[in-house]
């Protein structure tokens, strides 16, 4: 299993079953085909923005560039220090991570994470404007849920198209069309503890992931170095943390996810389309039912 923080599932994976039977060359011009779709969503993107939504109130940059090596060094301590305390409590000489089960897998995502959520609250609603940052205040007059739902439903054959891309690429280099670690712990850990899995996977992990990435990360990018070099810096960060198998998928649902987050201005946006994609996929890995 990857670091206990790569959580976020990968979209679609019954396309990367479908994606197993096809050659290299035919998952490239499946991702080809499947672009080309994406691409002609952008008109109806642009036009989905102006129907649900009004201006953008103006963006406070609350955070500062310390506060980044700040929440760095929490976030990696966060790591060792829930661990460490996992493994204290079970009276481990040694914690092996490939070994653990979903629910302190899970388990120790959200806690390593809760400490570096807590210091980006902290901080935001100590300075101006912070809670507006962070995405709790000042947010975008309009329909922000059904514009969040809807900027989702027109990047599926994008993100459909990045996991044939991944596939086809695996292929080609000789391999297996990849699947996230987590994934499969997930599915094999869902007969057990469906609800608690699913409440995990879909929206405690993803609210965190939302603070620190979208409510933190990308706001301070995007104020020191411009909208695309923030979107496209912290969505390839998330998608590092989440390994090579889902790195384009997960980068394109970060972009998503950004785009959300930075037209709304709201937190709650952006954490309910990253909690209906894990919770689509989590069902998806079911076959569309949590087990009882």
């Amino acid at each position: 299993m990857g670091p206990p923080y790569a959580l976020a599932l990968g979209p679609l994976f019954e396309a990367a079953e479908e994606a197993a039977e096809m050659t290299a060359a035919q998952g490239f011009v499946a991702a080809a085909f499947l672009f080309a779709v994406g691409a002609s969503m952008i008109p109806l993107f642009r036009r989905t923005s102006a129907w649900l939504l009004e201006g953008t109130p103006r963006r406070a940059a609350a955070f500062q560039p310390l506060d980044l090596a700040l929440v760095a060094v929490v976030f990696i301590l966060g790591q060792a220090v829930v661990a460490e305390s996992y493994r204290f409590w079970i009276g481990a000489d040694e914690l092996d991570l490939e070994s653990l089960g979903v629910i302190p897998a899970l388990g120790l995502s959200a806690g390593s994470q809760a400490l570096t959520v807590g210091l980006v609250l902290g901080l935001a609603l100590r300075r101006p404007g912070g809670a507006a940052t962070v995405g709790l205040r000042n947010l975008t007059p309009g329909k922000r849920g059904v514009f969040a739902v809807a900027w989702y439903l027109l990047s599926i054959p994008t993100l459909m198209g990045l996991g044939a891309l991944t596939a086809a690429i695996f292929m080609a280099r000789g391999g297996e069309p990849p699947v996230q670690d987590t994934a499969v712990l997930v599915a094999e850990g869902l007969s057990e503890h469906p609800m608690l899995i699913f409440t995990l996977v879909a929206l405690v992990i993803p609210l965190f992931e939302e603070i620190i990435f979208r409510g933190f990360l990308l706001e301070l990018l995007v104020s020191r170095l411009g909208v695309p070099a923030g979107i496209f810096l912290s969505s390839a960060l998330f998608a590092i943390l989440h390994g090579e198998a889902v790195f384009l998928p997960i980068f394109g649902l970060a972009v998503v996810l950004a785009g959300v987050k930075l037209r709304t201005r709201s937190l709650a946006a952006s954490w309910g389309i990253h909690g209906i994609h894990n919770g689509l996929t989590t069902l998806l890995i079911t076959g569309g039912a949590l087990p009882g």
